[in-house]
């Protein structure tokens, strides 16, 4: 790719997505901004469910699709999760009408299949954009087995976001000169400085919270776990409830589910605050003594690096990537 910075245009880059969130961001924004490079960004769902700022900063473009809501079954974890599933109508024109250096697509289904004629068309590299890791793939089906043998072997390289998700690229023997490790990070000194500028025990004394603060993030869907954990708190000696408290901040498809267990059982101390934007998830930061990651299924969890920017200790699923990846890195046993 340095040769083609020589040449006297911009570097033209295409990245295919389902849409941009909040968190991805500031990598997107990084590439736009370099001086030598045109980012254009493909969307499949309506620019409208992107990030509002990346809106305004970044140049978004709808590639029409068929958008099918699919179902995949997570028997290793005993739970399920919805997905898209995306069918690009006109992407293959609109890349030939770019012109793209470099296609940079981030998943492996037809949307990447798209993105694979049309670079051998221009004569120009795929690369694909992987956070997939070994205990999400357990649940692919044949045909998505299928897509991924074809995509594979035929793309330039890979970005790949997480170590577990290097370790699942090489159970297809892809590589190591393919592969290019990128880390699933956030903005530490953000939330460092958003979570030092709280002082915990004025602010824990004015929401009335008392002994130990457990505190858990996320979108509230069977995936991440919310039903085991509040099972897991209502099974604590009554004492430990009684004079602990759990909060429970983000909103989701089982939030009346989840009030509903807690009325039924009349389990204690259970705090839902919704869900919440950056600068007051902070506050929760700061009032909490662990961050509990019940999550089932996830390729990272990013809340994890969240609240440990802001000095929690985490207690996490071994299903996620972050888990697997940070305790690693801390030489911790997952298992004790």
């Amino acid at each position: 790719m340095s040769g083609l910075r020589s040449r006297s245009r911009k570097l033209r880059v295409a990245i295919l997505t389902n849409t941009v969130p909040a968190y991805r961001r500031p990598v997107l924004e990084a590439i736009a901004h370099d001086a030598d490079v045109e980012l254009r960004v493909f969307v499949s769902l309506p620019t409208k469910f992107a990030d509002a700022e990346a809106q305004k900063s970044l140049s978004l473009r709808y590639s029409k699709s068929i958008n099918i809501r699919r179902r995949t079954v997570h028997r290793n974890a005993g739970t399920d999760q919805v997905e898209w599933l995306h069918i690009p109508l006109m992407l293959f024109f609109e890349l030939l009408w770019f012109r793209p250096d470099v296609v940079i697509s981030g998943d492996f289904g037809l949307r990447s299949v798209m993105a694979l004629v049309a670079t051998k068309c221009l004569g120009v590299p795929l690369v694909l954009w992987s956070e997939e890791i070994k205990e999400n793939a357990v649940a692919a089906d044949r045909l998505q087995r299928w897509l991924r043998g074809l995509l594979m072997p035929r793309a330039q390289a890979f970005l790949v976001w997480g170590k577990p998700a290097v370790e699942y690229l090489k159970t297809w023997n892809v590589p190591d000169h393919k592969i290019h490790y990128c880390a699933q990070a956030v903005d530490n000194s953000f939330w460092r400085s958003r979570a030092q500028s709280h002082h915990k025990e004025s602010l824990r004394n004015a929401l009335g919270l008392r002994g130990k603060v457990f505190l858990t993030v996320g979108r509230l869907m069977t995936r991440k776990g919310f039903d085991k954990l509040l099972m897991a708190w209502d099974s604590m000696p009554n004492s430990c409830k009684r004079d602990n408290v759990l909060i429970i901040a983000g909103g989701g498809p089982e939030e009346d589910n989840l009030l509903s267990v807690v009325r039924t059982r009349a389990i204690p101390n259970i705090m839902f605050v919704g869900p919440q934007d950056p600068e007051a998830l902070a506050r929760w930061y700061s009032v909490a003594d662990v961050f509990v990651f019940p999550s089932l299924v996830d390729v990272w969890g990013l809340v994890v690096n969240e609240a440990m920017a802001c000095g929690l200790p985490v207690l996490a699923s071994i299903y996620a990537g972050a888990s697997q990846e940070l305790q690693s890195a801390l030489q911790i046993n997952p298992y004790h």
